[in-house]
């Protein structure tokens, strides 16, 4: 009976869930001075102690699930044999709530306000001190939804038919007034309505609601970190005290070769705060904060990211289907150690073993092939590089990738092109670069008749040409090698034939639009992007499940169909496959990832996916 009451009540938060401020009600609370833009998804912040886990916040208004419904619609019907037409959001909501004899229009939106919220109390809370000691009641986990309410009458009928839904033979004890609670003997769940808010939640979950004590809205590191968020609001926020995963004293204590200096400095990054919202009518997009203190700046070397100069990446080449641009390659990997390190520490391993692994992975390098990686390349790139791929869908059947299925097929190189391109500003360490890599080429030419090097004038810039063949290509793969006004190029040759840039297409306007500011990382992709990730995972999920396939045969002794038979099928099954897929991903028009840094530090990431029209 519990456990249905429970689920009842989370169907009808998720059902609702997925807008605005929540007014005061009479229970104590403290002043809030979470920024104005996000009072409306912090507001109902202010029932939850100051030590909560995990804080959901949900627009339920109308006006949002008709949005919802609307961008879920258009993803729903690019699928394979999807229905012609879907109802709007909330008539599926009402046939669903409906199946439980809820009326969702009359009995539901004609109370419930513009926002919901569900929150899980201190970690420690739900974790018994002594591991000998009995689990806790349900009664005693500090679980909470909070409801704003826009009608108490029609609120409470709810709460009436709702609990003789969900325990139809249990008693319950009704208290109405300006304050109606609702609760029953051996029920883990308690019920609380006033004029402005409905609260559903464990003994504890309710009695941390009621208390004086400082509630999250006014704590400062929820306050601060909320308003890092770039969007003036947002459908979804969800906050989580990451610093309590390290805080346990499971964690701290048992193991004695733990770091707790590292384990500290860790627990000082700050909550994560994750927002999500439609931009634009179309464009998904979920914003991810954490404030880092300076301790912990200084001590895993996250200090001084560099911002990128975007004018680099719009002058990638037209037809750019995924782009990649960072800076400064030795800071990325200092700070990509540390935090590795960092991690190995809390586990109580040796914090330097992987930045060791790194040092003599270098030596090695330099042992086998005279090649200096970190002063001759890893130094070279401290300031803007970027990779980028270029992809041509072919036909439904065809891809690069058939030689995973069909080990016969040639590789078909037409529909991709690669590059990497790094702005390399001190001309000495350019030249000595490309001196170097050529150097490279040109010894292992020597031993290997399918590299042929060669020399190429374009527009005045002498480039080194590459050519690689192979019996197993359908053409030879040309690759161009340069350095020219501060800039080291190494990319497929197919993009000399291309006139116009990235930065011209409408998918990357509508992608930078968006961009975070100063951004430290670019991420872009268009819609032949997603194909080709598409395309890809086709090719090796036809690929990998042959493998388990043949050592299926091997441990039972199967009999094995014929080769030309068994391929036939996996060249169809690889053919289905991109079929169903591809107006998927016809329905994207770009996607983008850019992380920042704000002036102190604070870490912030955004992803986008937008639509077509």
């Amino acid at each position: 009976m519990t456990k249905r009451l429970l689920l009842t009540l989370l169907l009808c938060l998720i059902l609702i869930a997925p807008s605005s401020a929540l007014q005061a009600i009479s229970i104590p609370q403290g002043p809030s001075s979470v920024p104005t833009q996000h009072e409306a998804e912090t507001s109902l912040a202010r029932f939850f102690p100051q030590d909560t886990f995990v804080f959901v916040s949900l627009r339920t208004d109308l006006e949002h699930l008709n949005g919802l419904g609307g961008v879920i619609t258009k993803l729903i019907s690019k699928l394979p044999n999807a229905p012609a037409q879907l109802p709007p959001l909330p008539t599926l909501l009402q046939g669903a709530l409906g199946q439980m004899g809820i009326d969702f229009q009359g009995e539901v939106l004609s109370w419930l306000g513009q926002r919901a919220a569900l929150g899980v109390g201190n970690l420690k809370a739900l974790l018994p001190e002594n591991p000998n000691a009995a689990p806790l009641t349900p009664d005693q986990m500090p679980l909470l939804l909070a409801f704003e309410v826009t009608d108490k009458a029609k609120a409470e009928a709810f709460v009436d038919k709702l609990l003789k839904i969900a325990a139809p033979r249990i008693e319950v004890t009704k208290n109405a007034g300006e304050v109606t609670t609702w609760e029953a003997p051996g029920l883990p769940i308690k019920v609380q309505l006033d004029s402005s808010s409905l609260l559903i939640g464990t003994g504890a979950g309710l009695a941390g609601a009621l208390t004086r004590e400082s509630k999250l809205n006014t704590y400062p590191r929820f306050q601060n970190t909320v308003g890092l968020l770039p969007a003036p609001d947002y459908n979804v926020l969800v906050y989580l005290d990451t610093p309590q995963l390290l805080q346990l004293q499971g964690m701290l204590g048992s193991n004695p070769n733990v770091d707790l200096s590292i384990v500290f400095a860790l627990a000082q990054m700050g909550p994560l705060v994750l927002g999500g919202t439609i931009l634009d009518e179309r464009s998904l997009t979920l914003d991810i904060v954490q404030a880092v203190s300076k301790e912990a700046q200084d001590q895993f070397k996250l200090s001084g990211s560099k911002p990128i100069n975007l004018d680099l990446a719009k002058t990638m080449p037209m037809g750019t289907s995924l782009l990649l641009q960072a800076a400064d390659m030795p800071g990325l990997i200092r700070a990509s150690l540390g935090l590795a390190g960092a991690m190995l520490a809390t586990r109580g391993q040796n914090p330097d073993l992987l930045a060791d692994q790194w040092k003599r992975a270098l030596e090695g390098v330099k042992a086998s092939s005279g090649l200096d990686l970190e002063a001759e390349i890893i130094n070279a790139l401290d300031s803007d590089f970027a990779m980028f791929v270029g992809y041509k869908p072919g036909e439904v059947g065809t891809s690069p990738f058939m030689g995973t299925i069909d080990p016969s097929a040639k590789i078909d190189m037409s529909m991709l092109s690669a590059g990497f391109v790094a702005q390399i500003n001190d001309t000495a360490k350019g030249e000595a670069l490309l001196q170097r890599l050529i150097t490279y080429l040109k010894q292992a030419a020597e031993d290997n008749p399918e590299l042929e090097i060669g020399e190429m004038d374009v527009s005045g810039a002498k480039l080194t040409l590459v050519k690689v063949s192979s019996p197993t290509y359908e053409a030879p793969i040309e690759i161009i090698v340069g350095y020219s006004n501060n800039i080291f190029l190494i990319a497929t040759a197919q993009m000399l034939s291309v006139s116009g840039q990235v930065g011209d297409t409408p998918q990357y306007s509508e992608a930078s639009a968006y961009f975070l500011p100063n951004p430290t990382t670019l991420w872009f992709m268009d819609s032949n992007g997603l194909t080709l990730f598409m395309d890809m995972q086709a090719a090796l999920g036809i690929a990998t499940a042959r493998v388990f396939r043949n050592i299926s045969r091997n441990l039972m002794s199967t009999p094995s169909p014929s080769d030309q038979n068994e391929l036939a099928i996996d060249i169809a099954a690889h053919k289905e496959a991109q079929a169903a897929t591809r107006p998927l991903a016809e329905a994207i028009s770009s996607g983008s990832i850019t992380t920042a840094s704000s002036p102190t530090g604070d870490a912030m990431i955004r992803l986008v996916l937008t639509l077509n029209k």
